[in-house]
């Protein structure tokens, strides 16, 4: 699986040739992560983790986000959230661990 960008070639990678594509979606992935994000009530997997990332360490990455979020954080806490107060932007910082 794969996006539309790297498909075409895009980022480094080589592009697909069409008579390789098993499959071809006409929702873009884009849209369908905004999709699942703004109807949870639609989600598929209510009882699972829908993704997840493998690394060969652990990894940190910091989320900029709504203040609001940080009421959430229960929400997300197999990502281990750790609230790091706001930017001077307003934006709130969240550490997570991927």
């Amino acid at each position: 699986m794969t996006n539309q960008f790297r498909a075409a070639g895009g980022g480094g990678f080589d592009k697909y040739r069409e008579d390789s594509v098993a499959s071809r979606s006409p929702v873009t992935m884009a849209d369908a992560l905004s999709d699942a994000l703004t109807h949870p009530e639609d989600q598929v997997w209510p009882d699972h983790t829908p993704w997840s990332f493998e690394t060969p360490t652990p990894v940190q990455a910091v989320l900029q986000t709504a203040p609001a979020a940080f009421e959430w954080l229960a929400e997300i806490a197999l990502l281990s959230p750790e609230p790091l107060g706001t930017d001077p932007e307003g934006f709130a910082r969240i550490r997570l661990t991927l």
